[in-house]
């Protein structure tokens, strides 16, 4: 009698062992699914992937800037060969050959991680080359944990930005670049806005000369960015009337004191005169700093004046 019940609780244990072993084998492999659905290619939501220009309007020859936004929680893939092109509005969207690469995919391209962008940059214009004027957009195919080609091919989503316009760039008929003369001082030859900040450094120079601008800046540390652009003559006009009407060449520096805080930026305008032919003379030079909480309302005009007529972020990262 108790050989036989020891017979039977066995037979009840190993019965209970093989019910565990199948329910636990079948959540082991629910969580293995799942982990695998967490990494294995798949489709990315439109909303969680951005494209975008940074204007929506551009004059031939300016640049435009284009900007992905991943904000998925997983890395996304650019296509190797046209990590984006264009398309042109006429009646209906079209592919613009000129910037479609004419190349074979053989592996995916560049990949960025959550919560990062990828910039691109194209010029609408050069010296013997200007885009065709008209209303554009700007397409890439993008694939979210892409490890291959093969996932790409089967995985990858198209993603369109928003639409912009390439305009003929407008000349200003009346504008002589050469005559904005600052009186008892020369022709402006260029002026130069920069800003010393407790984590980085800026400098922005607008040529008096043709309104071209030049942007460097960097943070402490990393690696200098660059940008660049355009003031017209009615902006370079309004710049010369507010440096003689703020006596600009009158201002004395103003650097920073023991009373002042030292978590300001210093700031820095040099403007550069010239008389006669600009490739004989030599230049003139004044600068006039001040430290931030000590500076000149006149000069804060001025400097203000030069941020606003640039229109985009000049870096300053204080503490």
């Amino acid at each position: 009698m108790l050989i036989k019940q020891g017979k039977t609780n066995i037979k009840y244990l190993l019965i209970v062992i093989i019910l565990a072993a199948i329910v636990g084998g079948g959540i082991y492999f629910w969580w293995i699914l799942n982990q695998y659905e967490l990494i294995r290619p798949h489709k990315i939501t439109i909303e969680q992937v951005t494209i975008t220009t940074d204007k929506t309007e551009y004059e031939q020859g300016e640049t435009v800037k284009i900007t992905v936004k991943n904000e998925t929680d997983d890395s996304i893939c650019f296509e190797s060969c046209n990590p984006y092109y264009l398309e042109k509005k006429n009646g209906e969207w079209k592919s613009d050959p000129e910037t479609t690469k004419l190349c074979i995919i053989t592996t995916i391209g560049e990949c960025i991680k959550p919560g990062e962008n990828k910039v691109f940059e194209f010029k609408t214009a050069w010296e013997s080359y200007k885009k065709e004027l008209g209303t554009y957009r700007v397409i890439t195919r993008l694939c979210v944990n892409c490890k291959d080609l093969e996932d790409f091919i089967k995985n990858s989503e198209t993603i369109y930005s928003n639409e912009f316009t390439i305009k003929e760039k407008t000349e200003d008929e009346t504008t002589d670049w050469e005559t904005y003369d600052i009186p008892g001082y020369g022709s402006l030859l260029d002026m130069t806005l920069e800003i010393d900040a407790p984590f980085s450094d800026a400098k922005l120079t607008i040529s008096g000369l043709d309104g071209s601008v030049s942007y460097v800046a960097a943070k402490r540390y990393e690696k200098e960015i660059s940008d660049k652009g355009i003031f017209n003559g009615q902006q370079i006009k309004i710049l010369v009337d507010l440096i003689e009407k703020n006596n600009f060449f009158l201002m004395e520096n103003r650097p920073w004191g023991p009373e002042d805080k030292q978590d300001g930026s210093t700031y820095k305008i040099t403007i550069r005169t010239i008389s006669g032919d600009p490739e004989l003379a030599f230049p003139g030079t004044y600068s006039v700093s001040c430290y931030g909480f000590s500076c000149s309302q006149k000069f804060l005009e001025i400097k203000n004046k030069i941020i606003e007529f640039w229109g985009k972020e000049i870096l300053e990262i204080g503490v």
